[in-house]
């Protein structure tokens, strides 16, 4: 028994002089780490902008009354849908343009019968062919300003507008009882079928926009999905209501069914795109050096330091140190450290 006390004694002496033996990767504990390999894909710049949805400029009409009279009748409201035909507006001339309208009347008949009583004074050589070349020229003033004054409906003591198109009720100016002036604007109606979205964008970042960029279009209080258009045009002044430059964007015939003129649009376009090299963004840390990322070769972690660029919501963009094919650690990297072993998720 004695001699057992003593060999044990001898072996712990012994391992307190020699030390514990090297530590090597076999033996080191190893980390569970879930990887993903770096890969090509096609990425796009794109730039954020809100706005509106407008009508299109050639497919929508202003209605005007020609002449001056009261309104007697509203039919319709702003922002009301109508039909071509529908009634919109009464309208009664006022008396001032009816005399003007009687008095141009009287004027032809005055001018008929004098050229009539000179063409009889010609025939007895009583009067001279200018004569009657001038009374035929004062009829022919008064029938032209009659025929104007008709055109113009003064001719009619009632009047009723109608809706040339089908649309939306976009602007009205008048009220019934309401006497207005010859040319006063009183409805306009703006088609639904042909809109645009008008953008506002920062005026340093209108000048990396070109007509023709893709734009991918977004209510902003509606989940009806994403509508795709084009920029149509930029503007090349600042908006003094917004202080954004103003960018027009073309909406297919096609998408306008999802979208309400006046409602709030997110738009992002699309300003470039070429091909990257990315990893999800969980595989990016950052310490004093700059960002890095793990790599698993042989089941051994090794840091790399990495230059990234675009960065969005799916991926990263990484511009050095990394290749195709090369496996990231996406998952338990937060607990390694360079030369760790480690141990990878099977898919």
């Amino acid at each position: 028994m004695l001699r057992i006390i003593q060999a044990a004694a001898f072996c712990f002496a012994l391992i307190i002089l020699i030390g514990p033996g090297p530590v090597t990767a076999q033996n080191q504990p190893s980390v569970y780490v879930k990887t993903v390999a770096v890969k090509t894909q096609q990425v796009s710049v794109t730039l954020d902008a809100y706005g509106k949805i407008t009508p299109s400029n050639d497919e929508t009409t202003v209605l005007s009354v020609s002449h001056a009279g009261v309104i007697t009748r509203v039919w319709v409201r702003l922002g009301q849908k109508v039909e071509r035909g529908t009634k919109l507006i009464n309208l009664d001339t006022s008396p001032a343009a009816r005399a003007e309208y009687q008095q141009a009347q009287t004027a032809v008949t005055y001018a008929r019968q004098a050229l009539a009583r000179q063409k009889r004074l010609k025939a007895e050589q009583l009067t001279t062919t200018d004569q009657v070349n001038a009374a035929s020229k004062v009829l022919k003033d008064a029938e032209d300003r009659l025929a104007a004054l008709k055109q113009l409906g003064q001719s009619k003591s009632h009047e009723v507008l109608m809706a040339p198109l089908d649309g939306v009720i976009t602007r009205l100016d008048v009220m019934q009882g309401q006497r207005i002036q010859a040319d006063a604007t009183t409805v306009q109606i703006a088609s639904e079928d042909h809109l645009k979205a008008m953008l506002g964008v920062e005026p340093a970042d209108a000048k990396r926009i070109k007509i023709g960029d893709n734009v991918s279009l977004e209510q902003v209080f509606s989940r009806s999905g994403s509508v795709a258009g084009q920029v149509e045009n930029i503007h090349a002044m600042i908006n003094p209501a917004t202080r954004l430059v103003d960018v027009l964007v073309e909406i297919p015939e096609k998408s306008t069914e999802q979208l309400m003129i006046g409602g709030v649009v997110k738009g992002q376009i699309s300003l470039s795109s070429y091909t990257a090299l990315t990893i999800p963004g969980t595989a990016v840390l950052t310490d004093g050096e700059g960002d890095y990322v793990f790599i698993v070769t042989g089941g051994i972690a090794r840091r790399k330091n990495v230059q990234i660029g675009l960065a969005t919501s799916d991926f990263v963009e990484i511009k050095s140190s990394l290749k195709p094919g090369e496996k990231v650690v996406i998952l338990g990297n937060y607990e390694l450290k360079d030369g760790m072993p480690v141990r990878e998720s099977q898919p």
